[in-house]
């Protein structure tokens, strides 16, 4: 199973990709940085989503540092609800 892993070099999705290597058998990982998707850009997502072959895919981006989101609310609702939806119509 090949699984799109968004927002790779985060916590998260570094500790999947590690996984996916350790059973590499079953799962293999494509991971996707910032500098391969910035998806506080909705109109790139599809694009970018287009040009891999995978089965699955886990989002681990996410706008969550508290002091960053206050300042800014309209970036941390795009990427967190207005690019999940992108992502979810792409797939």
């Amino acid at each position: 199973m090949r699984i799109l892993i968004l927002g790779a070099n985060g916590q998260l999705g570094s500790d999947l990709c590690r996984a996916c290597r350790i059973r590499d058998a079953e799962f293999s990982a494509i991971g996707l940085y910032r500098k391969d998707i910035d998806v506080s850009d909705l109109s790139q997502i599809k694009p970018v989503l287009e040009r891999h072959d995978f089965d699955a895919l886990v989002n681990c981006t996410s706008n969550h540092k508290t002091d960053e989101v206050e300042r800014n609310a309209t970036l941390a609702f795009t990427i967190n609800a207005h690019a999940v939806k992108a992502i979810a119509e792409a797939c």
